[in-house]
């Protein structure tokens, strides 16, 4: 006969929980973190692009500025050392001012 008592029995059955790796669980948050990556990239890329495409304008007009400066410098140096090449040539084809004791 069956007892009444083994049938209402709810039995608990105890197993060990897996120790082994889930592959798929991290493929996946390897997937993830690849799309995350790639994003960033992709929206740091446009940002850089938008900033560099701004500064265009501006460096274009920098440059004649620099161009015109860098002209204005040039031509100052060359003025200087034109005095100094005739300051030195004067200086060269002048007699000395004071006679030498010795003659």
């Amino acid at each position: 006969m069956i007892k009444i008592k083994n049938l209402l029995k709810i039995k608990k059955v105890f197993h060990k929980k897996d120790l082994d790796i889930n592959p798929d669980l991290y493929w996946g948050y390897t997937l993830d973190l690849t799309f995350l990556l790639i994003l960033f990239a992709f929206v740091f890329g446009l940002y850089f692009f938008m900033n560099v495409n701004k500064e265009e304008d501006n460096y274009l007009s920098t440059v004649s500025n620099q161009e015109n400066a860098v002209k204005q410098k040039l031509d100052n140096a060359l003025k200087y050392f034109k005095e100094r090449e005739n300051k030195s040539e004067s200086i060269l084809n002048s007699p000395a001012p004071v006679r030498d004791p010795s003659i």
